[in-house]
């Protein structure tokens, strides 16, 4: 009993920093689209700004994962939804930490001037499933 609480309480923590991140990368992704790449890259997305992000995506992706292993308190699918979006985050985390190591966003650059329009709807997506394991979280807790 006293395990799947500190389970759900690493669960719980690694799924609002998730939370966070998806909806400042929305609104970061937003402003991408609306100012422009040339703006976008050269005022608004500076090497402080995506640090803002490293503490949310790291939380977010090593505390999901540990979460959604060690919790038996989920359904199958929303497991490896939840799973999905913690590698998500994982895989993302040693791009913002090269920008901590470069002090330079250049190298997201790389990416398509429409990465923003695929990759909204997806964190759209992310966000449904975050909400939907903190809800089954907060069942759990309330039964």
């Amino acid at each position: 009993m006293f395990e799947n609480r500190k389970n759900n309480r690493v669960l719980f923590a690694g799924l609002w920093s998730q939370a966070i991140a998806l909806v400042l990368g929305m609104a970061l992704h937003g402003s991408a689209i609306l100012a422009g790449r040339a703006l976008f890259y050269g005022k608004v997305f500076t090497p402080a700004l995506d640090l803002l992000f490293v503490p949310f995506i790291t939380l977010g992706g090593i505390l999901g994962l540990w979460g959604h292993f060690s919790s038996g308190n989920e359904s199958r699918g929303l497991r490896w939804a939840g799973l999905l979006v913690s590698l998500y985050f994982l895989i993302s985390i040693p791009l913002h930490a090269k920008t901590l190591l470069t002090w330079s966003t250049a190298h997201f650059a790389v990416f398509p001037e429409t990465y923003s329009l695929f990759i909204i709807p997806i964190q759209l997506l992310f966000l449904l499933i975050v909400t939907s394991c903190l809800r089954n979280i907060r069942d759990l807790q309330r039964a």
